[in-house]
């Protein structure tokens, strides 16, 4: 996952890696010295973040579980994939109520934020408690959070900010 100001950069690379980690790592490096920092954000995912908002981020520790339906087989990876390629936020937010088993409260107003797409790409495989996951992290990023009412009703807030 990337930052959402993160800017635009190019880079030539000339390297060998053998492996992906190796791959990574390379890469990793380059955007170390172009002001990008990688940061580990629980056990799936990594943060682009720009060096200079490394405060700004608030990464989940390793083995954090994302919060998500409870039930048999929620951990288990599936053919899942998300790919949204400057995604509507309000198309996003619709699928995020789906996933937890709701419909979104269309009644509610949509929080304002400066950048309304969702730009996310992950890898095949991926378990709909990841998913929920790279979701709240991006949806967070942006000040918004999920909020489940109890009529089956979803409603994306703004967080206050601290």
């Amino acid at each position: 996952m990337y930052w959402p100001s993160l800017p635009s950069l190019g880079l030539s690379l000339r390297a060998n890696p053998r492996t992906p980690a190796e791959l990574a790592q390379v890469l990793k490096a380059a955007l170390a010295t172009n002001g990008v920092a990688a940061i580990a954000d629980g056990d799936a995912f990594e943060m682009m973040v720009p060096t200079d908002q490394i405060k700004a981020v608030r990464p989940h520790p390793a083995s954090t579980k994302a919060r998500g339906p409870a039930g048999a087989g929620q951990n288990k990876p599936n053919d899942g994939l998300i790919d949204f390629y400057g995604a509507d936020l309000v198309q996003v937010l619709d699928i995020y109520a789906l996933m937890i088993g709701g419909r979104l409260d269309r009644t509610a107003p949509t929080p304002a934020v400066v950048d309304p797409f969702i730009w996310i790409h992950t890898k095949p495989g991926l378990s709909e408690q990841e998913g929920l996951y790279a979701l709240d992290t991006l949806l967070q990023w942006r000040g918004i959070k999920m909020v489940r009412g109890t009529n089956g009703l979803v409603r994306a807030v703004l967080e206050p900010r601290h």
